[in-house]
């Protein structure tokens, strides 16, 4: 979180600087998405599970 920050509002860094670590900041961006989801449609999951029985 901090790198992103520093990287995309500081306004002395350099463009390819910042070109070469937005993969990275995708990437990782993505994969904290994707896993607040999993963790949101584990927990709807149990909570239906816990309903049913």
């Amino acid at each position: 979180w901090v790198a992103g920050f520093i990287t995309f509002f500081f306004p002395g860094l350099q463009s390819p600087l910042r070109a070469s670590y937005m993969p990275v900041h995708i990437f990782f961006g993505l994969g904290g998405f994707v896993g607040a989801v999993a963790a949101a449609l584990m927990g709807l999951t149990e909570k239906a599970l816990w309903k049913v029985t």
